[in-house]
């Protein structure tokens, strides 16, 4: 293969940077090379954004579904759908005046010219991708750029007939490093898309072979049969299933776009709050989590995580088992415009509790005492109620933890008993939801 052709069948998305800022000399060969893509007409209906401002490059990766490597980037490129150079071109040829003479009417830019101009646009960004890496720039497509247009219009400024269709975050790659490349167009890319339903475990286990999603349907009554004996610890989570339903009832397009994520280990978001994000834990964290436990006092009223590589392996675990088998269970807290982690919370089964639900919490000590876990907790006794269904939960509160037994009752939660757990004394709280 050519040296060109190389270049573009190494390429992937590229989302960690070198701290190297990128030349002007680049710059200047991407946007002309950019430049020298194919236009409908000559007309290059389509203009670029350079985006290098620290503050800009922030409010982008808040508003691209909280990115944050966004902001990381040396250089955001943001390329425009401006089919205000057709109407441009048709004031300067005097087509108004033309028009008139003829007694028609002068009309603005067709949909047929926004079109070409979308055209156009994501013609020149793939231009620049390559220029890009063949200078060892890395790049990422962000979509978001597009789906949140009309917010990016008004932080842009931009005119009439123009509109942000494509978005590049570019930097130079780190040392020895390589982005792993996805497959595209394998003989498996039907089985990659396609999901099997399914109650028979021959036909699971099957999907799993060929790499297939795969969806378990439990009769009704059996899935709650078997969360509860999983819950006790009297049965080993160990289905070739992605994920499982008792019910026709529960798979809707939402219910299978989950299944897909799960198959594919794509973190699920549970929900958002104001001012956080919660969503499943990923390895990415896993130096963060350490951290956020490193905090003074945070281990006084809950367990301390495992040492390094033996917690490593039981977030792995937990992982593949228990987000599959139950949907829900630990999951990390995030600030929603940073996207650093700033807790986390979970919705568990307790075997002390004979199987009950229990809420869980913990906000690391620098975001203590505003707010935040009334806020994260709210959220997730609504996503209970109203997403999962489940009709109570409770939790466990040490006694001497004024702050968290003060918290629950603000809640809603009511105090039901004492119980020993562990050679503790445990003040245990509830609130019914039906």
């Amino acid at each position: 293969m050519n040296e060109t052709i190389c270049t573009i069948m190494k390429r992937g998305s590229l989302r960690r940077y070198k701290e190297e800022n990128i030349s002007d000399e680049h710059l200047d060969i991407i946007l002309n090379a950019a430049m020298r893509a194919p236009t409908a007409g000559n007309m290059m209906t389509y203009s670029i954004i350079t985006v290098r401002r620290e503050e800009t490059k922030k409010k982008l990766a808040i508003s691209c579904d909280n990115q944050p490597f966004i902001a990381k980037a040396h250089l955001i490129l943001i390329f425009l759908a401006d089919y205000s150079k057709w109407y441009k071109y048709y004031e300067v040829n005097g087509v108004r005046e033309f028009q008139k003479d003829r007694g028609e009417t002068f009309a603005g830019p067709s949909a047929g010219s926004f079109v070409l101009a979308v055209q156009d646009a994501v013609i020149a960004a793939e231009n620049a991708v390559i220029a890009a890496e063949s200078l060892g720039i890395g790049s990422c497509y962000i979509g978001d750029i597009m789906e949140q247009k009309e917010y990016h219009k008004t932080l842009f400024n931009l005119p009439e007939y123009v509109f942000p269709v494509a978005m590049l975050t570019l930097g130079y790659y780190p040392e020895d490093y390589m982005v792993p490349l996805k497959e595209r167009f394998a003989e498996k890319v039907f089985a990659e898309k396609a999901i099997l339903v399914s109650g028979d475990a021959k036909e699971l286990n099957e999907a799993q072979r060929i790499g297939m999603a795969a969806l378990c349907y439990l009769m009704p009554g059996d899935g709650r049969t078997q969360r509860n004996e999983a819950a006790a610890g009297e049965m080993e989570v160990t289905s070739p299933a992605d994920m499982y339903a008792e019910g026709m009832e529960e798979i809707d397009g939402s219910f299978l776009q989950h299944v897909y994520e799960r198959h594919h280990r794509v973190p699920w978001i549970i929900l958002k709050t104001p001012r956080c994000i919660v969503k499943e834990f990923s390895m990415e964290y896993l130096d963060a989590l350490f951290e956020l436990y490193a905090g003074k006092g945070m281990t006084d009223y809950m367990e301390p995580l495992y040492p390094y590589e033996e917690e490593r392996e039981y977030q792995q675990a937990y992982i593949e088992q228990m987000y599959r088998f139950y949907g829900y269970g630990m999951w990390i807290v995030c600030d929603r415009n940073s996207g650093e982690l700033i807790g986390r919370a979970r919705v568990e089964h307790r075997e002390e509790l004979g199987g009950e639900l229990e809420l869980g919490y913990a906000i690391g000590v620098p975001w203590q005492r505003q707010g935040y876990a009334t806020e994260v907790c709210n959220a997730i006794l609504t996503y209970i109620k109203e997403e999962l269904m489940l009709p109570s939960v409770s939790c466990l509160i040490e006694t001497g933890n004024v702050v968290s037994e003060h918290l629950a009752q603000k809640l809603g939660f009511h105090y039901c008993e004492t119980v020993q757990i562990d050679g503790k004394q445990m003040r245990k709280y509830k609130v019914a939801f039906y």
